[in-house]
């Protein structure tokens, strides 16, 4: 051990002589320039590098949002159009066993779409038949009452046919019940009187699957359909459906993160999109507070609906730390750099110093030659 401890002595000595010497002076001061140089334009990299994955991150789940959006818009407009142009079918008018054929066609159409159900309905809000994809057949008379239904009051005073879409509700029977389902609702006007409603039910955890899920960028991404109540409607969290997002963003939430949440709350108001990069408790029940990158893109659905219907948000968010996967490719080649950096730094030196060292000798020689020229 103390051998070991005398060698150390003698290589901190031996540097320590290296560096008091004058002509060792510019090795050691471009080695330190450069190597605080190289640490800092790799902090500095890598901070830009960082900065650029997460507006790339944010700029990828924008474009998903506000795809899947307009998707969802384009969707309910086809389900409207059928629903609107079938309530003014005689087929349907009749309520009876045609009607039943037409519904059962009709629903078969629309296989693998989040259209699985059909509901007829009589002017006292009673459900006559009901077909839905999960059922082969009709159920007639379900004895279920939908009179107190928003979608139901709405179509009722309408004066013409027009298209309903309402907040999404649980069904009351049916293989859905209890589930989710957008009522999308025409009135049944003949001859000037009411005679029903036609809906076609839109199950929320199908548009889910069939809009959202399939874009997600990482195994963490989550996407969520927000009402205007900020109530999840939809989300691949099912865990998450029916609950407020206040709860998540009001308790223990970071200032910055509020007035951040508030600007993007704004700018959705201002241009229907908007992203933004917060901390937050994760919505994954965890409690783990982490940074969030977050694009919102509005669902319009008020041009379609009579009743005016309030907007829906997609909204996707992924945690920041996913960005960063793609760092690694990025953080090998700034290494790389500065590795080269250094080495380019220590041969620089050394010639400096191999240089000074032959101007050196040549000039002690021309010093001595000259000297003993004078003496002779």
């Amino acid at each position: 051990m103390e051998k070991v401890i005398k060698e150390a002595r003698t290589e901190i000595k031996g540097f320590w002589g290296f560096c008091k010497k004058k002509r060792n002076r510019p090795l050691i001061i471009s080695v330190v320039f450069f190597l605080i140089l190289g640490i800092g334009l790799a902090q500095v990299a890598k901070s830009q590098v960082q900065r650029s994955l997460v507006e790339q991150m944010l700029h990828r789940e924008q474009v998903i949002a506000r795809s899947e959006a307009r998707s969802i818009e384009r969707f309910f407009e086809s389900v409207a159009r059928v629903v609107m142009t079938e309530s003014d079918c005689p087929m349907i008018e009749a309520f009876g066993l045609v009607a039943q054929e037409r519904m059962s066609e009709l629903i078969d159409k629309w296989e693998g779409t989040a259209l699985t159900e059909l509901l007829l309905i009589d002017s006292q809000g009673q459900v006559k038949y009901e077909v839905s994809r999960e059922e082969t057949r009709v159920v007639e008379n379900p004895g279920v009452s939908v009179a107190d239904r928003e979608y139901f009051i709405q179509a009722k005073s309408a004066k013409e046919s027009r298209i309903y879409i309402g907040d999404p509700v649980q069904a009351r029977g049916g293989p859905f019940q209890g589930e989710y389902v957008v009522p999308v609702a025409a009135p049944i006007i003949e001859a000037g009187r009411f005679k029903g409603v036609l809906v076609g039910g839109v199950l929320l955890s199908q548009l889910i699957d069939n809009y959202l899920e399939p874009l997600i960028i990482s195994e963490r991404t989550e996407v969520h359909l927000i009402n205007s109540e900020n109530v999840i409607i939809g989300s691949s969290l099912v865990d998450l459906i029916g609950n407020n997002l206040s709860k998540y963003t009001e308790s223990g939430v970071r200032e910055e993160t509020r007035i951040k949440l508030e600007e993007l709350v704004r700018e959705v108001e201002e241009t229907s999109e908007g992203k933004v990069e917060v901390v937050l408790e994760s919505l994954d029940g965890s409690g783990k507070q982490e940074e969030i990158l977050i694009a919102v893109s509005t669902v319009h659905l008020d041009k379609v609906s009579l009743g005016g219907l309030p907007d829906w948000y997609v909204a996707v968010e992924t945690p920041r730390e996913d960005a960063m996967h793609f760092f690694g490719m990025f953080g090998a080649a700034i290494r790389i750099v500065i590795t080269v950096l250094i080495l380019m730094t220590l041969c620089f030196s050394a010639a400096l110093i191999m240089t000074m060292r032959l101007v050196q000798e040549d000039a002690y020689l021309d010093g001595l030659t000259d000297g003993r020229r004078k003496r002779k």
